[in-house]
């Protein structure tokens, strides 16, 4: 199955990681103002789940009756991830907790497909209406999106994994990253995306692999690297794996290339 695959690859300066960051609590959003208090003007809204940069906190308290529940907070100078939105927000609204979170390993974690996304597409599929593109991110511990992967068809989406580990033999780089969506009809399609992770840690990506298996032990396609089984040093090798039930893995090199610290070259 082929998707849209975006990886960003974007340079923040410390002072940014030293913010304080929040989610939106709010389904129908938060109205974001221009001053802090309720009659100040209205300058836009931010989404549930929105992330929120705190710049200043202020002693201005409110009290808020939300379906019956009151909620007590004060008035916050926010401005959002994109900073396409800045002004005063009720922190009653806001939280710590990461909204739609997915697997997580060291330093890096995925989202997943909320609720509300799902139940909107099987309400158009029922009524026969289009759905937008779904998405899932990879981020780091500072809540950067990373990586944004499509989700084609939620119908046949099971869901997707996250693999972060150590790489000490490819000049420069300090981890690989690989992510596994999976989908399922009458057979299982994997789409999986491999990332180099080099010392400034920055993502570099390699082609997508797709795997077909429908019966039993298949042939599968993957990346083997110097720390792997059958890698070489400062190669990555794209291969076909051919499962053997009494002997070690067949191993069919398709293409290989070389990593000079810098940039991935095909030599074969």
């Amino acid at each position: 199955m082929k998707k849209t695959i975006t990886t960003f690859l974007i340079l923040f300066t410390a002072s940014l990681f030293s913010q304080e960051i929040k989610f939106v609590k709010a389904n129908s959003g938060l109205i974001v103002r221009d001053a802090p208090h309720k009659n100040a003007q209205r300058i836009g809204k931010l989404k549930n789940n929105t992330r929120v940069y705190i710049i200043k906190k202020t002693e201005i308290s409110l009290e808020i009756k939300d379906n019956g529940k009151i909620i007590n907070g004060n008035w916050i100078e926010v401005k959002s991830y994109k900073e396409d939105i800045k002004g005063y927000v009720f922190s009653g609204f806001l939280t710590d907790k990461i909204p739609n979170k997915g697997t997580e390993k060291g330093n890096y974690y995925l989202t997943k497909i909320d609720s509300i996304t799902k139940n909107e597409y099987w309400e158009n599929l029922r009524k026969n209406i289009k759905t937008k593109p779904s998405f899932i991110y990879l981020r780091n511990k500072n809540h950067i999106n990373l990586v944004q992967l499509e989700i084609g068809d939620l119908e046949m989406y099971e869901g997707t994994t996250l693999i972060v580990k150590k790489e000490n033999e490819l000049k420069n780089i300090i981890q690989i990253i690989k992510i596994e969506s999976s989908y399922s009809a009458c057979c299982s399609n994997t789409d999986e995306y491999f990332y180099l992770v080099d010392k400034n840690k920055q993502l570099i990506s390699l082609p997508v692999v797709e795997n077909n298996h429908c019966d039993g032990p298949e042939p599968y396609f993957t990346y083997l690297f110097p720390s792997d089984d059958n890698g070489k040093k400062d190669l990555i090798i794209y291969a076909k794996i051919i499962p053997k039930e009494d002997a070690d893995d067949k191993v069919e090199i398709l293409k290989t290339y070389s990593w000079n610290g810098e940039n991935i070259v095909v030599i074969k």
